[in-house]
Formats: C-alpha cells, sequence, structure tokens
C-alpha cells in the first residue's frame, strides 16, 4: 500500500511487529483470498444501480460463524469490519446478519464510509461477479482512479487479517 500508493511515504510502526497473529480458520497468514467462483455467484442490480451478490452474503454469514466459534474473535476488543463497494451489498450483509453480530464488534460498511477507521480483521466484498459487466470498482487500471484508491481503503484498514472474498474467475 505505502510503494503504491504512497509513493514509500508511509512507515510501519514498530508495534506492528509485535502484535499476536490471530487465529484463523483458514491457515497462517494475515491475507486469505475465497473464490466464490466454484459456487456459482451472480449479481444482480438492487436500490436503482447498487450491487448485491447473494453468494457472497452467505460466504460471509458463513465466514463470521467460523471466526466467532474459533479463536479470532473471542478476544476483548476484536473488530471485524465487512466491506463492500456497494450500498446494496452493505444493506444485504446487514440484513442477513441481522441482531446476532449487532454490538459484538462487527461493523457492515462501504469503501466510502470506511475510510480513516481500522479494525482487527477486515473482509472484503469484491461483490462483482458474473450476471452484469465487471463495475469500475475493479476497472480501475492505475492507483489514481476512483476503484483502485477505493480498494485501497477497503485493504488497508485491516490490522491483523485481511479475507478478500471474490469471483476470481
Amino acid at each position: 500500500v505505502s510503494r503504491l500508493f504512497y509513493q514509500d511515504r508511509l512507515t510501519t510502526a514498530e508495534s506492528v511487529g509485535n502484535r499476536v497473529a490471530l487465529a484463523s480458520p483458514l491457515g497462517n497468514g494475515g491475507v486469505f483470498s475465497i473464490d466464490s467462483s466454484p459456487v456459482g455467484p451472480r449479481v444482480r442490480r438492487a436500490l436503482g444501480s447498487s450491487r448485491v451478490n447473494d453468494v457472497h452474503v452467505k460466504i460471509i454469514e458463513d465466514l463470521l460463524a467460523e471466526l466467532d466459534s474459533g479463536e479470532a474473535m473471542t478476544g476483548t476488543g476484536i473488530r471485524v469490519a465487512v466491506i463492500s463497494p456497494f450500498r446494496g451489498q452493505a444493506r444485504a450483509l446487514r440484513k442477513r446478519l441481522g441482531d446476532r453480530y449487532h454490538g459484538r464488534g462487527v461493523e457492515v460498511t462501504t469503501s466510502h464510509r470506511a475510510q480513516g477507521d481500522e479494525a482487527a480483521i477486515v473482509i472484503l466484498d469484491l461483490t462483482d461477479a458474473p450476471g452484469l459487466p465487471i463495475s469500475g470498482f475493479l476497472r480501475a487500471n492505475n492507483e489514481a482512479e476512483d476503484g483502485a484508491r477505493l480498494l485501497n481503503v477497503a485493504m488497508s484498514r485491516a490490522r491483523h487479517q485481511l479475507y478478500i472474498v471474490g469471483a476470481m474467475e
């Protein structure tokens, strides 16, 4: 992030090296990719022009359940941010997760609203999949475009773990 978006002007604080790794149901590491392609995701329009991907909503619900049943979310103060570039998808996620995670440190938001915030765990829902042409969010060709900047915002909010949910095909 520092090299691509900030010309290496950002430096990592020494305290980052002392962080204790959080457990993950997907193995060791800090960045995880979850490919929804094998289960046939489809994206559709909602809220006028916004996008919704019901398969991704289910994947994220299942991932949160796994994180919740393991060690990742059991620590005090563990915040989880579920981020999508689309208001329609954020709304579908909030509706599906309902009261299950309300008040438990899980926040669902859009890339636009995530700016300036951090969470121990970030689940980035790319949302795009077959069904509609790929959005400008994922079509960005350079770091100056809005899509690339919003992707940077979403990914750089993670303090410990980043899960990227997408139709990787």
